[in-house]
């Protein structure tokens, strides 16, 4: 659950019921799915280009060349 407070002292919140992050052979994938709540759905929304779902972290010890 991510809970957020907007300037105006009023709390949203985003839940998701799976939010898995894979292990270092799968490069830390992201899986989040089930979103309810009144703060918008960030991790998942289709309208955005850039949805972490499915994509893998970038850690500083891998991406040392």
């Amino acid at each position: 659950m991510v809970q957020l407070e907007r300037d105006t002292a009023l709390w949203f919140s985003a839940e998701y019921s799976t939010f898995f992050v894979a292990d270092e052979a799968s490069k830390y994938q992201l899986t989040v799915s089930g979103y309810s709540g009144d703060a918008g759905d960030a991790m998942t929304a289709l309208s955005w280009d850039h949805t972490p779902t499915g994509k893998p972290f970038s850690t500083w010890d891998s991406d040392i060349k």
